[in-house]
């Protein structure tokens, strides 16, 4: 089965990573993306280690780091507009991927809208959670995801009292950040 999680990172760490090594930009997706996996910033590889020993297939798509997702398109001959590839590109790459499953944070910018359009575009996708840690959210948004998965017991309460099918899974970490 394919897994597909699909994240967003802030900012100020895109630029702190590069800027680290500046000819990163440049690279292949596929060194780029490794690299980004050994990093382990926030939950960035921690899905594969847990979930690969129990025979899915994982993937991780990072949407808001430039460099990698227009490389990514690159590579394959897909255009984007320069306003929205953060949006159009990760549909290109769950689209390739033939994901069945696609677990999105909610920080990564998608709405209701960008959800449907997934639907639509990825027949291939018969389950899409969404991951929510914050009192910060637009309820369309987690009540267009199959279930929305919660840190916090009484956002998974409040989740589900506006309509929501909300999971409580509690705080853990990837333990190859120790190594």
């Amino acid at each position: 089965m394919k897994f597909v999680y699909l994240t967003s990172v802030y900012k100020d760490y895109i630029k702190a990573f590069y800027g680290k090594q500046p000819l990163l930009a440049k690279m292949p997706y596929g060194e780029q993306m490794r690299q980004i996996l050994m990093d382990s910033f926030g939950w960035n590889g921690a899905w594969e280690s847990g979930l690969i020993p129990l025979g899915y297939d994982v993937e991780t798509i990072v949407c808001n780091i430039k460099p990698l997702q227009q490389m990514w398109a690159k590579e394959r001959g897909i255009s984007w507009t320069i306003f929205n590839w953060a949006k159009e590109i990760p549909l290109q790459q769950i689209k390739e991927s033939e994901a069945e499953i696609v677990l999105g944070d909610v920080g990564t910018g998608v709405d209701n809208h960008w959800l449907k359009e997934l639907r639509d575009m990825c027949p291939s996708v018969c389950l899409v959670l969404g991951y929510s840690g914050s009192p910060s959210f637009n309820i369309r948004t987690l009540q267009s995801y199959d279930a929305v998965i919660t840190c916090t017991k009484s956002l998974a309460s409040r989740f589900r009292r506006e309509g929501c099918c909300a999971l409580y899974m509690r705080h853990a970490y990837n333990a190859k950040v120790l190594d």
